[in-house]
């Protein structure tokens, strides 16, 4: 809270002859004023570390420069269905405008939120960089724990649904803190030539992920409206049920989707890779050498692409030594066969990798890191691919030397193309291959 509390009289800050140094008023430095106090606070609590690690800041002050220092929530915000929806432009224009890790308090800061509001809002939290749950003293507690059903089961899926896709978020920080792109992106950013999405503020996606998020923001809201871009894509909705709709090559098109409490409009765009960790943890440092799910969500042309990046999260040794791990993901189909593969991207896009003071850090596959990946086995334990429309004849390893067929098992899809079809999904059990590793699954139809 790195800003005065002063809240009454006319100036709403400090008085206005409480001066600083030179004579200045405080209104006139009150964000720089908060900028250095986050800068200080990082820096200090970055020495009380040996060896360093990193620091985690939370600032509500801020001005240009302070998305250096950490993350940002958008302020004492009110229970309402307006402040729920207008966190999401904020967020969405903070990470335009450079700072990207930010969020609002989940069920807002003052008042008591009725239990479908708090139900939306975490829906919206989830799918923001920062998220919190957060409340003044006076209100009512409101931990998800103490909610009735169906309201707090609602909510642990929520909950398990944001620590599954961690994986998506950190990649999504690492293309940020190289790119300067947004952490979650307006349409505009994603799809800077689709003028019809430029006033969109209510839907967003996350990183070069392919995941398409529109919250629901309104009160009794049993369905929702969802931009889709000209792009001539395929999109999975609802990421568990994957039926699909069609984008057009023509204009943006708009559809309208299920959006009962339960349910949150999420899309995955065809030719993306997601990969989670799906096993329920109660905290993230429980997670990190749990194996990986790959959500192939296949492209109308039958391609795919992904990417992770992994490092301990906790030292410098990303930055410093080189030590951790970033892997491309790719589909292809070409003659009715599917080959889903895994390759290195630290050695070959070393221009996008970390740096220190400008320079490029040295990259070696075989970093600590690394080797402390393999030597856990940390591994893909499925393969869920969707937008597969026929059955496979055989599913194998590539260069596995016996040709052995591995455990999958395949839901066929609903011929027809129009929206809201079933598309077909072929799971691959554990194909125990190494998420650090060189490899090729190869999909006979």
């Amino acid at each position: 809270m790195n800003e005065p509390s002063v809240f009454n009289g006319p100036e709403i800050t400090m008085p206005k002859d409480n001066l600083h140094h030179n004579g200045w008023e405080h209104r006139d430095i009150h964000n720089i004023n908060a900028m250095l106090f986050s800068n200080l606070t990082y820096q200090a609590v970055g020495l009380r570390t040996d060896p360093p690690e990193r620091p985690f800041v939370l600032t509500r002050g801020f001005y240009a420069g302070s998305h250096r220092f950490g993350a940002m929530w958008t302020g004492d915000n009110l229970g309402t269905w307006e402040h729920m929806a207008v966190g999401i432009k904020m967020v969405l224009a903070n990470g335009v405008g450079g700072f990207a890790f930010a969020g609002s308090d989940v069920g807002g800061f003052f008042g008591n939120p009725e239990p479908e509001m708090l139900v939306r809002w975490y829906q919206v939290g989830i799918f923001s960089p920062f998220f919190r749950a957060h409340a003044h003293i006076d209100t009512k507690q409101r931990e998800p724990y103490l909610l009735d059903e169906p309201y707090k089961g609602i909510v642990r899926d929520l909950l398990r649904l944001r620590y599954s896709l961690l994986p998506v978020w950190y990649t999504a920080f690492r293309e940020t803190a190289a790119t300067g792109l947004p952490v979650v992106r307006p349409h505009y950013v994603e799809f800077p030539k689709d003028a019809a999405g430029f006033e969109l503020d209510d839907q967003f996606w996350v990183g070069s992920s392919g995941l398409l998020v529109r919250p629901v923001t309104e009160k009794g809201a049993t369905e929702a409206k969802v931009y889709l871009p000209k792009d001539d894509q395929v999109y999975y909705s609802d990421y568990f049920t994957h039926a699909s709709y069609h984008s057009s090559s023509k204009a943006g098109k708009e559809i309208t989707v299920a959006a009962a409490l339960h349910q949150i409009p999420l899309f995955v765009r065809g030719g993306s890779i997601l990969a989670t960790r799906e096993r329920p943890r109660r905290a993230v440092s429980l997670m990190k050498y749990d194996p990986f799910t790959l959500r192939v969500a296949l492209s109308k042309a039958g391609s795919a692409r992904g990417e992770v990046y992994l490092d301990d999260g906790v030292s410098y040794g990303y930055q410093q030594k080189g030590e951790f791990v970033w892997r491309e993901f790719s589909a292809e189909t070409k003659k009715k066969t599917i080959r889903i593969s895994s390759k290195d991207l630290g050695s070959s896009k070393r221009e996008s990798g970390p740096a220190v003071d400008g320079a490029i850090v040295k990259y070696d596959p075989a970093n600590a890191y690394a080797k402390t990946i393999r030597e856990k086995n940390v591994r893909v334990e499925k393969v869920v691919v969707v937008g597969v429309g026929s059955k496979p004849s055989s599913v194998k390893l590539e260069g596995s030397g016996s040709g052995k067929e591995l455990k999958w098992e395949y839901t066929p899809g609903d011929k027809k193309a129009k929206d809201g079809a079933e598309a077909g999904v072929l799971i691959v059990k554990d194909p125990k291959v190494g998420v650090a590793e060189d490899w090729v699954v190869v999909v006979q139809l």
